[in-house]
């Protein structure tokens, strides 16, 4: 069985961010549907590889090849195209019904897509993941055996973005701290109920994450050797079905995934 996985945020490289290791690990045995909310074209462009007016495109060309280089080129990639920075402005029942055609149709195993803090407080990503959770929600109550077994959001740990701050106060660097707007937030550590571990594969998600290259300034913002404590482990907080409170973290998004195989129709 391949596992398959299903994610909804809301700009191109909000998965390579929170996924690349994840799927690097597979080493391509995976089934992968994206579905992004926008094309990003109200984005910064921080190399000179777009215009205002062809930056929507390029990003879709950028997620392209983002997908080729964790192994998984042949994800499916849906963008619904609403408007970058304007999320919460598009028809929510008509978004939460496109995503949810979608996801019937894919039939993941374990869908992924922001918490209620949107992983940086951005708008975007908070009705991007308000979206993702209604559209499970609807596509589990008809899915076939075996699929929607798992809603994961993405999220950092407290501890570790703790750590992040103090260390860029100390340096007096002017970053703000998690309350600051676009600032990535912490969940609580015992929150978190998945931890993959992506160090040794820390180099090829930073490579991977390069492609996005005109949003390479997000990435080149953060001091050298504070990044991994970013993009080192991928974290997920169990959404659905109510985690267990004595449940161990788990090292993988489909670990203990029941074998039933997805009927197609």
């Amino acid at each position: 069985m391949t596992p398959r996985l299903a994610a909804v945020f809301a700009h191109p490289d909000d998965d390579a961010y929170t996924l690349s290791g994840s799927i690097l690990r597979r080493g391509g045995d995976l089934d992968v549907t994206i579905v992004l909310l926008t094309s990003g074209g109200n984005g910064p462009i921080w190399e000179p590889v777009a215009t205002r007016e062809s930056l929507a495109d390029v990003r879709e060309r950028e997620e392209a090849s983002w997908a080729a280089s964790v192994g998984v080129p042949n994800a499916r990639i849906e963008f619904l195209r609403y408007t970058d920075w304007h999320v919460p402005d598009a028809p929510f029942e008509d978004a939460v019904e496109r995503v949810r055609a979608i996801l019937e149709d894919a039939a993941p195993h374990v869908v992924v897509t922001f918490g209620a803090e949107g992983m940086t407080h951005h708008h975007d990503h908070v009705r991007a993941g308000e979206i993702g959770d209604e559209a499970f929600a609807r596509a589990r109550s008809s899915a076939s055996p075996g699929a929607f077994q798992r809603l994961y959001h993405v999220a950092l740990r407290r501890s570790t973005m703790d750590e992040y701050y103090r260390a860029v106060a100390e340096r007096g660097l002017p970053f703000g701290d998690q309350d600051t707007f676009l600032n990535p937030v912490g969940v609580p550590d015992e929150t978190i109920a998945v931890d993959v571990d992506v160090t040794d594969l820390y180099e090829r998600k930073v490579a991977a994450i390069s492609q996005h290259r005109s949003q390479i300034g997000e990435l080149e913002r953060l001091p050298r050797d504070l990044r991994p404590l970013h993009l080192a482990h991928e974290c997920f907080v169990q959404a659905w079905p109510e985690r267990e409170a004595d449940a161990v973290v788990r090292g993988d998004l489909f670990e203990d995934l029941e074998p039933a195989e997805v009927r197609r129709s």
